[in-house]
């Protein structure tokens, strides 16, 4: 799913590189690849989270990461509601509510270091299962650090 979400966000962002004036079309295409991003970052989250507590009953801090989950995948979907159009000089994505933006990615970071705390916590015991786990954390806050 995270494949099919990311290749849509970028077919859909590399169609906004094409756009020079529509300011509508500029809209409704920021409108899809801002939508297919937030989708494409919360199921790698969400995919993250399911991996590292696989092994152990739901535990309280499972359940609290969930629920941080939820609520970043609301504020993602509102900001998409906040992504106005700028064209500098093809269409890009300008938020018109910076402080929504921010508390995206800091919810992004909290739980980005929370994931890799438990992965490195149980890699300690299972290194050569979670190597893929590792990588994957490091590549999605990579992915982040640069958006």
């Amino acid at each position: 799913m995270f494949l099919l979400l990311a290749a849509l966000w970028a077919m859909i962002d590399f169609i906004n590189l094409n756009i020079t004036s529509s300011t509508t079309s500029c809209q409704v295409t920021l409108a899809f690849s801002t939508l297919f991003d937030q989708l494409a970052r919360v199921g790698i989250e969400q995919f993250l989270l399911w991996s590292v507590g696989q092994r152990a009953k739901a535990s309280t801090v499972q359940l609290v990461l969930q629920l941080g989950l939820g609520v970043r995948a609301a504020v993602g979907v509102v900001l998409v509601g906040f992504t106005r159009p700028d064209f500098a000089p093809v269409c890009v994505a300008r938020t018109s509510a910076l402080p929504l933006a921010i508390l995206v990615l800091a919810l992004d970071a909290i739980i980005i270091t929370a994931l890799a705390a438990r992965t490195l916590s149980t890699s300690v015991l299972r290194m050569g299962e979670n190597k893929g786990l590792i990588l994957i954390t490091i590549g999605f806050a990579l992915w982040t650090g640069v958006s």
